[in-house]
């Protein structure tokens, strides 16, 4: 018998989705983790942070926290992009099992944003990364 409801489906497929979401913002949270260390560093010291000259780490221990904290996103690119990968794949293939064919946003909006995350720090506009890994 079919309700009003029956086009959702609870369960493991919302869950995965969600998963997949969620691991999707991983690129957005670690470049705001690095640019608000940049700009804590810029406010801290009252000028842009100059390579070479300004170490993150050593600025206060705001930047030093935001510092850190973006060390560990970044070692956590190695996990969140294959994880990501993984259950988008999983998300895909149920809403084809399922018949639900918006798979184009479930594939595009991730691999958009680790795109758009690797070609800010590979080209680095304002040399910001430069900075960071100096």
């Amino acid at each position: 018998m079919r309700g009003t409801n029956s086009n959702i489906r609870f369960g493991h497929g919302n869950c995965i989705g969600a998963i997949a979401w969620a691991f999707s913002a991983y690129p957005v949270l670690l470049l705001l983790s690095l640019y608000t260390t940049w700009a804590l560093a810029w406010l801290s010291l009252g000028h842009l942070p100059r390579p070479t000259l300004d170490d993150p780490k050593y600025i206060n221990r705001l930047v030093t926290c935001f510092n850190l904290a973006t060390w560990l996103l970044l070692m956590g690119i190695y996990i969140a992009l294959p994880l990501n990968a993984f259950f988008v794949l999983v998300s895909v293939t149920q809403r084809v099992l399922y018949r639900q064919w918006n798979v184009v946003l479930i594939v595009g909006t991730p691999t958009l944003l680790w795109l758009c995350l690797f070609f800010l720090l590979v080209n680095d506009p304002g040399k910001i990364v430069f900075w960071f890994f100096d």
